[in-house]
Order: C-alpha cells, then structure tokens, then sequence
C-alpha cells in the first residue's frame, strides 16, 4: 500500500456520485424551485434573496453533513474489501472522498447562489467597507442636532455615509431627519423619513481632509435614536448579485471545513450521531460574528442581515483560509485514523 498522500480520481468521483442520491436531487430541485418562485412581487429583493439563502441554505447544510458523515458507515461495510485492494493509503481515502463530497456541496450552495438571483435587478447595490466613529445620541426636540468628525475618507468615487437609526419605543410614529457631510467648502444633504428600523444615506464629496457629519431632526416627531456604531462607510455597486457572491464563498468554506469534521466524526461512530454532533458543533459558528473571524462562517448571519438590508456584504476575511484548512486537516486525518482501526459500527 502506498503511503504518498495524493487524490485519487475514482475514489473523488464515488464521493461526489454518492453526495446526491436521484430521489435527494428531485425532491430538491422542486422544493428550491418552488421557494424561489414563491416570494409575492411587494417583497423587495434584498429580503428574497436573504429568505432563499437562509432558508434553502440552511437544508442544504445537514445533507451535506450526513452525506460527509456516512462515508464511514460505507468503508467499514460495504467498501471494505474493494479499499483494501487499492494501493492507496488511508489518508488518500479520506483525502478524496472529502474532495468529492465538498465538489458535490459546492455545486449544490451554488445552485442556491442562482437561485437567489433569479428574477433579481441588478444595480443601485453598496458595499460596506468599514465601521465609523460615532456618538451615542438621542434627538428628540425639533431642531435638535448632534455633529462629529468621520475622520479622512479619501477620494473615491461613489463613497456614501451610512447611518442606521432607530426610535424610542413609546415616543410617536415616524420622524424626518436630515443628514449633511461636509468636506472643506462641498457639502452634500440626505433626508430620510424615520419609522422604526430605518437608515439614511449621504454622498462623501469628492477631495481630501477631514469629513464631518451632522444629524439633524427639523421638525416634531418620535425621538430618534443613533446607536452606538451607527455610522459606516460604503461605496456604490454596480451588480447587486455580488451579495450571493460574498455569501457563497461563506459558505462555500464553512461545509468544507465542517463536511471534513463529520466525515472524521463518521469514521467512529454512527452517521445518524455524527451528522448531530457535527451539526450541533457548525450551527453556532454562524452567528459567532465577525470577533471569530479565523473561524470560516463566523459572520455569515451578519452577512445574511447586510444582505437584507440591500448590502453587499465585504469580502470574507482572509485568515477564515488558516481556519478551514486547520479544521478540514483535522477531519481528515480523524477520518484517516478510523479507517485504519476500523472502530465503530453501522448506522
């Protein structure tokens, strides 16, 4: 038996065959089809493509799992005599079969990403570059007004301010306010009607030095509210598909790294258990937020709720790459192991 780690086509290809069962695809393809067909026009866009990916998404992932996970059930039973006739070393096994069922997982999170767009305009999309200084201020009489500085912004094209606002519970319906960014002697105004969960945008004006900001509120209505850190940076888009981009390549690194993790849980246990502690281990990962940045998917509800909102989430951070590959190696090689000794049994 060889002992070079290296991916062996056929075995890569039994994986993927294995991943989507013909009845699984069916019953797949009609339920995604009829979701994504089934939004009434009043929904927005941003709000379909943010219900199609959380919820399609989220049933896509456990068959993933599973499908990771009952590899091991495979090799020790019904695979066992035609592995040890192949001169391949157990991590070459482990090694492939995650390859093909990450293949096969790609595939399926990207008929999603289609899914998510389909029947979508494009154009009008921003892209959340970073947070900004702001204060924590409540305007409540009319004329009320709170100013700071956002600091040097540079000078690109199509950079927006964007501030998230709120009202105080109990203090009336809706409320205008009124948003100025100053830069040197240009200045640029936004007015926005305010009622609940609501936002306001203003154009950064083009050139150099310090931007300022000032929220006013000109006339009677609820009080309204700046939470802390409501204020951030954006930039204009032309391809408001970008966001089912960003959100695919979340994905796309978050199975990777938690197919391995069930595959190698699989290889000792039953499927039905891995699949559960694989799933109850993955599920709050997603909702860690943008703190576990090493952890692949940590901001994914974050970038599902920016999605929602119109925004095109920013790029996945770059050390999410060290984290998948610690978690992906680690299934494999526990993966790699249980094969070897053959522990467990059948599911």
């Amino acid at each position: 038996m060889s002992s070079v780690l290296r991916v062996e086509r056929g075995l890569l290809l039994l994986a993927l065959r294995r991943m989507f069962p013909l009845p699984v695809v069916a019953a797949t393809l009609l339920v995604a089809a009829g979701f994504a067909l089934a939004h009434p026009a009043s929904v927005s866009a941003p709000i379909r493509r943010e219900t199609t990916w959380t919820a399609l998404a989220l049933v896509a992932l456990p068959l993933a799992l599973h499908a990771a996970a009952s590899l091991g059930r495979r090799w020790r039973l019904g695979d066992r005599a035609w592995l040890g006739s192949r001169a391949v070393s157990r991590g070459t096994v482990a090694l492939s079969a995650w390859l093909g069922t990450w293949i096969g997982a790609i595939a399926l999170f990207g008929g999603i990403a289609l899914l998510a767009e389909v029947g979508r305009e494009d154009g009008g999309a921003r892209r959340r570059l970073r947070a900004l200084e702001s204060p924590r201020a409540a305007l409540v009489e009319p004329g009320a007004r709170t100013a700071w500085s956002a600091g040097e912004l540079g000078d690109g094209e199509g950079l927006l301010l964007h501030l998230a606002l709120g009202t105080a519970p109990g203090s009336g319906p809706t409320a205008t306010i009124r948003a100025t960014c100053t830069r040197g002697a240009e200045s640029s105004t936004a007015e926005a009607l305010v009622f609940g969960r609501s936002s306001i945008e203003v154009e950064v004006p083009r050139g150099h030095g310090e931007v300022r900001i000032e929220v006013a509120k000109p006339g009677p209505g609820c009080t309204v509210v700046l939470a802390p850190g409501a204020l951030s940076l954006h930039v204009a888009e032309d391809r408001a598909g970008l966001a089912s981009f960003e959100l695919f390549l979340r994905w796309v690194l978050f199975v990777g790294a938690w197919t391995a993790l069930a595959m190698g849980i699989g290889a000792w246990m039953r499927a039905s258990v891995a699949t559960a502690l694989a799933l109850a281990a993955a599920l709050p990962v997603l909702g860690a937020g943008r703190g576990a940045a090493w952890l692949p998917g940590a901001d994914l509800a974050t970038a599902l709720a920016e999605a929602g909102d119109g925004l095109i989430p920013p790029h996945a951070p770059v050390i999410a790459l060290f984290g998948f590959a610690v978690l992906a190696l680690s299934g494999i090689a526990l993966a790699a192991r249980g094969l070897d000794a053959g522990a467990g049994d059948a599911a």
